[in-house]
C-alpha cells in the first residue's frame, strides 16, 4: 500500500484510532503525555487512507532528555505505533519505519522503543537494533503466588497454598531477618517534598545513559499522570537527610515498583526494599513486581532481598542516529517500568 504520512500537533486521531485498536483501555493519557512533557510535546504522524481519508495508522516519538556519558541529550521515545484492525497486512508499519527516520535523525541523537513481538520484525528490518528485553523481579508476599502458576486449578491449588503459607514466612526471614532498617524510613510523599539527588553519581556510574530525573520530570511522571496514579515513596536516614525514592502502583492486589531510584549505596538499596515489603505487606499485597533492564545496578540488591527473576519482555531497540549512538551497549542503560509505562 502506498502511503502517505502526515505530521499534526492534534493529537484526537490518535485517541479514536487508540479506541479502535484497543477497545476498553483508557484514554485519559494523551493531553498529558502529549503536551505537558517537560522535554517537549510529542511528534505526531498519522496515515489516511488515500480513498476514504481515514485515519489508518499513527506513530508518535516522545521526547526524553537523558543524561548520555556526561551530558544532556534529547532522544525520541516511539510509542502509540498502531494500525486500523481493517488496513493490518498491508506492510504499513514496515512502510512508516522506512519514511521517517531521515526526518527523525536530524532532532533526535537515537530513537528508542518498546515494541510487542508483532512490531519488532518490521524494526529490526528498518534498520533497528535490538538490545534486549527487560526483566522481571518479582518478590511473593502469599503462597498464592506460587500456586496460581500452576496449570492445574480448583481445589489442589486450593490445599497447596495453604501448605506454602510457611514457606513465604521463611522466605521473608532468611533474606530481610538480618536486615537492619532501625533509623531508616519510606514514606509516602506529597509533590512539595521531593527532594532529588541532582547527579545520581553511583547510578551514572553504573549505567551512564538515564533518564533526566529532575524535579520537573518526578512531577509530570508520578504526580500529575491522569491514569494509574502512583504513591512517591522517599527513604530517610536517621537525620532525615533523602538517600532516594521508590514509585510504585497499586494494581488491585499487586505493586508494581514503576522507579527506583536508591544512590547511597547497595546497603540502602537493601534497606529500601525491606521497608517496602514491610509497607505492601501491611496492606495485604499479594506480590511485588518489578520491571528493569538487564544487569541493572539494584540487581545484587534485588537478590539480596529475596526478590525472584521471573522473565523477560518488552524487546529494547534502538535506532541510533549519531556515530556516538552506534557505539551505545544495552549495559550503559538504567531503564525501569517508568521508561516504559505510558498506558
Amino acid at each position: 500500500m502506498d502511503i502517505r504520512i502526515e505530521q499534526t500537533d492534534d493529537y484526537r486521531p490518535v485517541v479514536k484510532l487508540y479506541k479502535l485498536v484497543y477497545p476498553g483501555k483508557r484514554a485519559r493519557k494523551f493531553e498529558w503525555l502529549y503536551t505537558t512533557n517537560p522535554s517537549g510535546p510529542a511528534d505526531i504522524f498519522l496515515v489516511r487512507d488515500p480513498e476514504s481519508n481515514k485515519v489508518v495508522a499513527s506513530y508518535v516519538i516522545m521526547p526524553m532528555r537523558l543524561w548520555y556519558h556526561g551530558r544532556v541529550v534529547k532522544i525520541g521515545q516511539a510509542i502509540d505505533g498502531m494500525v486500523h484492525p481493517d488496513f493490518r497486512r498491508r506492510r504499513i508499519f514496515n512502510s512508516i519505519q522506512q519514511k521517517l527516520h531521515d526526518q527523525l535523525k536530524h532532532k533526535y541523537e537515537f530513537l528508542i522503543g518498546f515494541p510487542n513481538r508483532l512490531a519488532l520484525t518490521p524494526l529490526l528490518n528498518a534498520g533497528a537494533t535490538a538490545f534486549g528485553p527487560l526483566d522481571t523481579y518479582s518478590f511473593p508476599l502469599t503462597s498464592q503466588f506460587f500456586a496460581k502458576r500452576l496449570e492445574s486449578g480448583g481445589i489442589f491449588r486450593t490445599i497447596l497454598s495453604l501448605f506454602l503459607k510457611p514457606a513465604i514466612v521463611l522466605h521473608k526471614k532468611f533474606y530481610l531477618g538480618s536486615v537492619n532498617t532501625d533509623g531508616f524510613k519510606l514514606e509516602p510523599i506529597e509533590e512539595k517534598e521531593i527532594v532529588r539527588d541532582s547527579e545520581y553519581g553511583t547510578i551514572k556510574k553504573a549505567h551512564p545513559v538515564m533518564a533526566v530525573r529532575d524535579r520537573d520530570f518526578l512531577v509530570w511522571r508520578f504526580f500529575s499522570v491522569p491514569t494509574n496514579k502512583y504513591i512517591f515513596l522517599q527513604l530517610y536516614n536517621n537525620e532525615r537527610s533523602p538517600l532516594g525514592y521508590i514509585a510504585i502502583r497499586f494494581e488491585h492486589k499487586v505493586v508494581a515498583i514503576a522507579d527506583f531510584c536508591i544512590d547511597s549505596g547497595h546497603d540502602d538499596q537493601v534497606r529500601a526494599l525491606k521497608l517496602l515489603i514491610e509497607y505492601c505487606q501491611k496492606r495485604r499485597v499479594k506480590s511485588i513486581h518489578f520491571q528493569l533492564s538487564e544487569a541493572c545496578y539494584c540487581v545484587k540488591a534485588l537478590s539480596k532481598a529475596g526478590f525472584i527473576k521471573r522473565k523477560s519482555n518488552y524487546s529494547i531497540i534502538l535506532f541510533p542516529y549519531s556515530e556516538e549512538s552506534k557505539q551505545l551497549r544495552y549495559s550503559d542503560f538504567f531503564l525501569t517500568f517508568a521508561d516504559t509505562d505510558w498506558l
